[in-house]
């Protein structure tokens, strides 16, 4: 099954962002269980696109977490 998209509500419609996923403590990178698949770690986007579409979550078992960092470029 597919995941919801990641919404993320409030930012600048106009502005560019850099969404990109946190590496947790412990965690390898672009690894999160065997046969899961994962979404791009870094993601450039307009904010009405953030906002209103979201990025893929990547598909994590019940007691893991992602946490994401989002910057805006312009």
């Amino acid at each position: 099954y597919n995941s919801a998209p990641l919404l993320f509500p409030g930012l600048d419609p106009q502005a560019r962002y850099r969404v990109e996923r946190v590496q947790l403590p412990g965690e390898a990178p672009g690894v999160h269980g065997p046969g899961l698949r994962t979404p791009p770690d870094v993601v450039v986007a307009p904010g009405s696109l953030i906002m209103g579409g979201g990025i893929e979550a990547p598909m994590l078992p019940p007691e893991q977490a992602a946490v994401y960092h989002l910057r805006a470029l312009n």
